[in-house]
């Protein structure tokens, strides 16, 4: 029993070492294999990347539609990119001709020249942008009202205050005195939005004589969808459209990474931003009282005017930032938004949960004094807003 018990034993000796020389061949086989595999997989991620490698970024920038425009585009042909961006700025000086308020013999112009006369022939461009711009003025039950032509001439709010607005030269203070309530309270008729009529698919007519059409609030929108819609077209997925403060991101970076947008903190001029916000396929416009105002008396008075009053409005809004694809509705709402206020605007966003917008407002009397911004977010963004200084209050509504 014991002899058949070391056989036994020994039998099992021997098989198991056969087995473990079969297992041997099979672990080098295994790390052969492995190996193959490793390799394999290597050379895969080298072809991968192969052609992020060949990619090129083309960017570009220049004066059009009386802003500084930034636009960089990355794919596979250098001289094609070079080509769109090419055919975006001569799109953009395009626009510029028949979408300017004040450049003799565009369509606006033109449009503006003939209120009380006769109906004028427009492009399909001019006639798209109006209509979108009477839509958005019937969104936002007349927040954004493309027909403020008047007040911003009679108020000449364009630019930025330049230092004579403080001097005491006599022709200084006389450029920058206040409308008198007579000559403000006389345009108002002229801003009301039956006076536009459109005649598909190409007329565009202004029916009482003195009436115009100022849409400074959303050509750059529209602008920035249609070469969005061109880069597309020409097969470019992935460009980042700066029209001004109207920027567009075409795709996401070449790596797939969302773009980093920074949102301007509304009370340091050409500082750090006060939020980062990623975003991919999506324009991200955004309004505030910083961009053009006046300084009267020491009074602060924005570029942006109430209809109703037509006064420049004055509320705790410093800046409004819209989120959504269409470029053309989100510079409308931006405007609109500074009009409305933070209550009106957060209610509007509240009842279309489709939009995305950041909004900072002002607590305090001193409008300069950096602390008490609170900035207000609509909850879709959470998790892709980021606050530069977290101590910065951030709510989510």
């Amino acid at each position: 029993m014991k002899a058949e018990k070391t056989g036994e034993t020994a039998g099992s000796t021997r098989t198991n070492g056969a087995e473990a020389d079969r297992k041997g061949d099979g672990r080098r086989r295994l790390w052969a294999g492995t190996f193959l595999v490793l390799i394999v997989a290597a050379l895969l991620v080298l072809r991968g990347r192969q052609p992020l490698e060949r990619h090129h970024t083309v960017a570009r920038s220049g004066v059009s539609m009386n802003t500084t425009i930034h636009i960089s585009a990355t794919g596979g042909d250098k001289r094609e990119l070079e080509d769109v961006l090419g055919e975006a700025f001569s799109l953009l000086d395009n626009l510029n001709g028949q979408l300017s308020l004040f450049q003799e013999g565009s369509a606006l112009y033109r449009i503006n020249e003939a209120a009380g006369v006769e109906p004028i022939r427009v492009s399909p461009d001019v006639f798209s942008v109006i209509e979108d711009a009477r839509e958005a003025c019937a969104l936002t039950d007349g927040a954004f009202n493309p027909l403020v032509g008047p007040l911003t001439k009679l108020w000449r709010i364009n630019r930025q205050t330049p230092p004579e607005a403080e001097s005491t030269d006599l022709h200084a203070r006389m450029r920058f005195r206040l409308p008198d309530a007579a000559s403000i309270d006389a345009l108002l008729p002229l801003t009301r939005t039956e006076n536009l009529e459109m005649y598909g698919p190409d007329r565009v007519y202004l029916r009482q004589k003195g009436c115009m059409l100022d849409l400074g609030g959303i050509a750059k929108g529209y602008a920035s969808l249609r070469l969005a819609d061109l880069f597309r077209e020409r097969g470019i997925a992935s460009a980042l459209l700066d029209l001004g403060g109207n920027i567009y991101a075409v795709g996401a970076q070449p790596d797939g990474a969302p773009w980093r947008i920074g949102i301007r903190n509304p009370l340091e001029s050409g500082g750090a931003p006060i939020a980062i916000l990623s975003a991919a396929d999506t324009a991200v416009v955004t309004s505030g009282t910083y961009e053009r105002f006046k300084i009267i008396d020491g009074v602060r008075y924005s570029h942006f005017f109430d209809p109703t009053t037509g006064y420049p409005v004055r509320n705790a809004l410093l800046s409004a930032t819209v989120v959504t694809p269409d470029g053309t509705l989100a510079d409308a709402l931006a405007t609109a938004f500074m009009v409305m206020g933070p209550e009106r605007s957060t209610k509007f966003l509240k009842d279309r949960p489709e939009l995305g917008a950041i909004l900072i407002l002002k607590e305090g009397e001193d409008e300069s004094d950096p602390k008490g911004l609170v900035v207000l977010a609509s909850r879709n963004l959470e998790g892709r807003l980021r606050m530069r200084d977290p101590s910065t209050p951030l709510q989510f509504f």
